[in-house]
């Protein structure tokens, strides 16, 4: 089974304000500061990460 590698995501502006929004209500709800990181899961025999 092949491990994945994971490099943090490259987002469009308009995805990173969804996310910014969605850390904004799950703060809200929970009480306390939410953070969330997006990442992109690359496959361990790529080469193009090298």
């Amino acid at each position: 089974m092949v491990q994945p590698r994971y490099s943090l995501a490259t987002l469009d502006p308009e995805e990173l304000e969804e996310i910014r929004k969605m850390e904004q209500r799950m703060s809200d709800k929970a009480g306390h500061t939410i953070s969330l990181i997006a990442y992109e899961a690359h496959e361990a025999n790529d080469s193009s990460d090298s």
